[in-house]
């Protein structure tokens, strides 16, 4: 399969599996598809990242893993209800996916309070994909 179809292959797999999904935090938010180009001349680096996405180089970026990342949402508890459970498998599968689809998986925090977070991995030697969300941290 040529590297253009993987990529929309994925790109379709990764938007069905966030469609109407909200990423859980003081406040909801939807859960964006990213695409990157990259190659030996434009690699990625954290600085392409921040200003792609107008961050300021002086702001607060935490990388982490993505198992840090996703152990809060996927973890169950005693008091869910049917649609608590629901989503907890939601991001388990979602994880899951991510795991299997994405090589070099790399997640970034940016800000304070209203924080953007970019989970990028690759899908082939020339391209970058992955999700954008937002979480409160008050």
């Amino acid at each position: 399969m040529s590297d253009f179809k993987t990529d929309i292959k994925v790109i379709s797999i990764l938007r069905q599996a966030v469609n109407d999904l909200l990423w859980m935090s003081e406040s909801e938010y939807p859960i964006d598809i990213l695409e990157w180009n990259v190659s030996e001349e434009h690699p990625f680096t954290v600085e392409t990242l921040l200003q792609a996405t107008q961050h300021s180089p002086d702001g607060p970026i935490q990388q982490l893993t993505i198992e840090a990342l996703f152990e809060p949402l996927m973890q169950e508890q005693d008091w869910f209800g049917p649609e608590e459970h629901q989503r907890a498998q939601r991001f388990q599968s979602l994880y899951q996916l991510l795991q299997e689809r994405l090589s070099e998986i790399q997640v970034y925090r940016i800000g304070t309070i209203e924080v953007d977070i970019y989970i990028l991995g690759k899908v082939t030697s020339t391209k970058l994909i992955g999700l954008h969300t937002r979480l409160v941290e008050t």
